[in-house]
């Protein structure tokens, strides 16, 4: 809309659309900023240069199906060589009408119509990129706004009727977009050749009927045609392409609905921290997580059972491989639980379990080391052994003492107050000594010791760690969300820029409008002159 502004060189609308752009832009910082200063300790980083495996990175000719809902386009998604649904569909009646768009239409609004072509070539780039540019992945994911684009042009483009000159070549040409469509759909999936004869066939129908309603009846007639024709198209793909039509693999698919229920009722003796060592790739998965033994994803966070593992899409680095734990937090290898038992590590006298402060442990049987029941401390036992698992707890509770697990030396904690962002400690340190904590050591953090800022660290498994010195000392941790600060100064600076430049915008337009000011003041009186004079 801006080059339009322009365009019509109307400078003050265009000048209040920049502010506006730029106030709502900075709202963005309250998510880019925190994710970035986080960006160092992540287990995916942000690519340094672009890459392209061509992982949902759908290619020109891709796009030109956009009025094939049999057609599944052909690129790298989900282990397979093409998608499994027909991802870059958007409508059956835009391609087979493209030959009765009145192009005049164009050529008189040219002007009011650029920043709508303008909009649609940046997101048709975007669409087009490669499979990894910086922080954006997978370009598919921008197809919706580059149709949304051309939505609005054929919306437009039809509003004052399809075009009645040259019928029979316009035919021909609709003819053979539909006979080319077919075919191009058949030869990407042969084996579904009964399925695309049969959306051929319907396409035919339905494109027909809604030339003939547009003859007869209008925009109104071809508006109904095509909201009818969705509706049928709709109805014979969908179960074609439903999610229980296919077999992605265990590795992406769960394929079962779990049931709260049944998962907060079988798992109602986990206690404290939890970590799930399981496999979808086991064959006898999809039983186990039906039954609420195996819990996968964010189902525990709906459980409301605190699992070490969260699909967060982005990990932390040191955490993920002191447990062997994926971007989805599964176990990659089947002894997490193994190195779960091992040292933590640093100097702190303890395990990694102890350093997380986990009470109880879930392993899937089959998925684990061969001597994993011998290798269980003599601080733990198994509580339960079932057709599909085994379930560990602590004997011995922890202390209370906040979130604090291990120490290097013999720290004591007198009394502790925690909270998600913030814990305040009483400790006596007999010697100097570091506290390591069952928190991530995201950026953010910051402690004092005595009203004192002193640095933290990051530990064993990526856990926070502060060095406490002798005696006895009030210890302060607080979370701040890194970049928090920066964005909401730019959001607030935003929004009085808005309002001042709304102001302004106001009393340039009652100035423009007397002609003193604007140049659209200036436009629009002389266009009121020349009427005026006829």
């Amino acid at each position: 809309m801006g080059i339009e502004l322009l365009l019509y060189r109307q400078w003050l609308r265009f000048v209040n659309m920049v502010f506006l752009g730029l106030a709502i832009g900075a709202v963005v910082l309250l998510v880019f900023l925190p994710l970035m200063e986080s960006s160092s300790v992540l287990m995916r980083q942000p690519v340094t240069e672009a890459m392209n495996s061509g992982y949902l990175r759908p290619q020109l000719g891709d796009l030109f199906a956009l009025s094939l809902p049999g057609f599944q386009p052909h690129f790298s998604a989900w282990y397979q060589i093409r998608d499994v649904v027909p991802s870059t569909y958007l409508a059956w009646f835009v391609a087979p009408l493209l030959p009765w768009i009145n192009i005049g239409f164009f050529k008189e609004r040219w002007r009011s119509l650029i920043s709508l072509f303008l909009f649609a070539g940046l997101y048709l780039l975007l669409v087009l990129a490669p499979s990894e540019l910086w922080l954006f992945r997978w370009p598919l994911r921008t197809i919706e706004y580059f149709y949304v684009a051309v939505a609005v042009l054929f919306s437009v483009a039809i509003s004052g009727g399809l075009a009645s000159n040259h019928r029979k070549i316009r035919l021909g040409a609709t003819s053979a977009i539909l006979l080319f469509g077919y075919y191009y759909a058949w030869a990407e999936t042969p084996q579904n050749a009964g399925f695309h004869f049969l959306i051929f066939a319907v396409l035919v129908a339905a494109t027909a009927t809604a030339l003939l309603f547009n003859w007869k009846v209008g925009i109104k007639g071809l508006v109904v045609v095509m909201v009818s024709g969705t509706v049928v198209v709709t109805a014979i793909i969908t179960p074609h392409y439903f999610w229980t039509q296919h077999e992605f693999g265990y590795d992406a698919d769960i394929r079962q609905v779990q049931d709260l229920n049944v998962v907060t009722d079988r798992n109602k003796s986990l206690t404290g921290n939890v970590l799930i060592q399981s496999s979808l790739s086991k064959p006898d998965s999809q039983a186990a997580i039906l039954s609420g033994d195996i819990i996968s994803g964010n189902v525990s966070a709906a459980a409301g059972i605190d699992t070490l593992g969260r699909y967060t899409g982005i990990g932390f680095s040191a955490f993920s491989d002191a447990l062997y734990l994926d971007y989805r937090g599964a176990p990659v290898y089947p002894f997490a639980v193994t190195a779960l038992f091992l040292p933590a590590g640093g100097g702190f006298n303890g395990t990694l379990a102890d350093s997380l402060r986990v009470d109880s442990v879930v392993v899937q049987k089959g998925f684990h080391n061969d001597n994993f029941l011998s290798i269980i401390p003599d601080t733990w036992e198994v509580t339960s052994d079932d057709q599909y698992r085994y379930v560990l707890h602590r004997k011995a509770s922890f202390n209370p003492g906040g979130t604090v697990s291990l120490a290097t030396s013999d720290i004591a904690i007198l009394n502790a107050d925690s909270s998600p962002h913030h814990e305040e400690l009483r400790v006596d340190a007999q010697e100097a000594g570091s506290l390591l904590f069952a928190r991530l050591a995201w950026p953010g953090y910051r402690a004092t010791i005595d009203g004192q800022s002193v640095p933290v660290s990051q530990g064993p498994a990526g856990l926070l760690m502060l060095d406490v010195p002798l005696g006895e000392h009030t210890v302060v941790i607080d979370y701040r969300t890194p970049g928090l600060r920066p964005g909401l100064a730019a959001v607030a600076l935003a929004s009085i820029a808005v309002v001042v430049g709304q102001i302004l915008f106001q009393r340039g337009m009652v100035l423009g409008g007397t002609g003193t000011t604007s140049g659209f003041g200036k436009r629009r009186n002389r266009k009121s002159q020349t009427d005026a004079s006829d």
